[in-house]
């Protein structure tokens, strides 16, 4: 059983995390791992941090796995629609890509993809079914677009809540949803 444990966290930190325990991985393989984290991606938001970073993990984990050359990249934007604030993720790699018949079952448990190919890489297919699961916990979706040859497109979008202290101070004087383009990156 999951539970969710909402706290205040860093978005930033979660990434920062994330691209450090997979950059020596990366670097074997000749790979470029990237992240970027939109400037509207508030300092702090509320939700569980932990759970996240699972997802996270899981996913920058995969796309390094199954990448034989070019890049992994991650990056983190932030969405505010009537009242409801989500964090969105989004990885992307130049992987061997994923069948579309395959596409439809990936996120149940024990679920992989050619067998020959993954018996290459290791795992058990439940990182998947997990993160499918933790999503679901936090209010989210999770999904991909990806295309054999092409490399993958893994996303997901989280319910999070922002501590007033932590919006930009464009949004807290106007509450508009303007959102600025900008972003910080983080490469290795």
């Amino acid at each position: 059983k999951y539970r969710i444990r909402p706290v205040d966290f860093d978005p930033r930190q979660l990434v920062g995390d994330c691209v450090a325990l997979f950059n020596q991985r990366a670097q074997e393989k000749g790979l470029s791992l990237e992240a970027s984290i939109d400037a509207d991606v508030p300092s702090t938001l509320n939700a569980d941090p932990d759970r996240i970073k699972q997802i996270l993990d899981n996913l920058v984990g995969n796309a390094c796995k199954f990448t034989e050359h070019g890049e992994v990249t991650l990056h983190m934007g932030f969405e505010r629609t009537d009242g409801a604030c989500a964090l969105s993720v989004r990885v992307q790699d130049t992987g061997c890509g994923i069948a579309p018949d395959a596409q439809r079952s990936l996120f149940q448990a024990f679920t992989q993809v050619d067998g020959s190919y993954v018996r290459e890489h290791g795992g058990t297919g439940l990182g998947l079914a997990i993160a499918k699961r933790l999503t679901e916990l936090m209010d989210g979706e999770i999904g991909l677009q990806s295309e054999p040859g092409r490399g993958s497109v893994f996303w997901f979008k989280v319910r999070v809540s922002v501590p007033s202290l932590a919006l930009p101070d464009s949004m807290r004087r106007s509450g508009s949803s303007d959102r600025s383009r900008g972003r910080s990156s983080l490469r290795t």
